[in-house]
C-alpha cells in the first residue's frame, strides 16, 4: 500500500527520481504537437465526466474538426470516409477526451 523508498545512485529517493525522469509533461508534449486542450460543453443533457473513487468515467465525446469547436466529422469508414480521415476523426475525439480529463482532474500527469 505504501511505496517503498529506494535510494538511487544520485542519492534521490524513488519518488524524487521518478519526477526527474518524467520531465516530458503530457500537456507540454501535446502543445508541441499542435494540439490545444479545451473542455467541450455537453451538446445535450448529460454529464461528460463522472468521478467514482479513483476512477473517472467519460461519455458523449464525438469528433469535431477543431477539437470542441468546428464541424462535426461524420461518415462510415470504407463508405463515405477513407481510413486516413477516420484516423483523424478518432484522433480529434481522443483530444476531446483529454480536454475533459484535464478539466476534471487539473493535470494530465496524474493519469495512470
Amino acid at each position: 500500500m505504501f511505496p517503498r523508498v529506494v535510494k538511487s545512485t544520485q542519492g534521490l529517493s524513488r519518488p524524487a527520481l521518478y519526477l526527474n525522469i518524467r520531465s516530458v509533461h503530457v500537456e507540454q508534449k501535446l502543445e508541441e504537437l499542435g494540439f490545444t486542450l479545451a473542455p467541450g460543453a455537453p451538446k445535450a443533457n448529460y454529464v461528460s465526466a463522472m468521478r467514482s473513487g479513483p476512477l473517472l468515467y467519460l461519455s458523449g465525446h464525438i469528433p469535431y474538426a477543431n477539437g470542441c469547436s468546428g464541424d462535426l466529422i461524420v461518415g462510415k469508414v470504407g463508405d463515405t470516409m477513407d481510413e486516413e480521415a477516420a484516423y483523424k476523426a478518432a484522433r480529434m475525439c481522443g483530444i476531446g477526451l483529454l480536454g475533459t480529463i484535464k478539466h476534471e482532474i487539473g493535470d494530465l500527469d496524474k493519469v495512470k
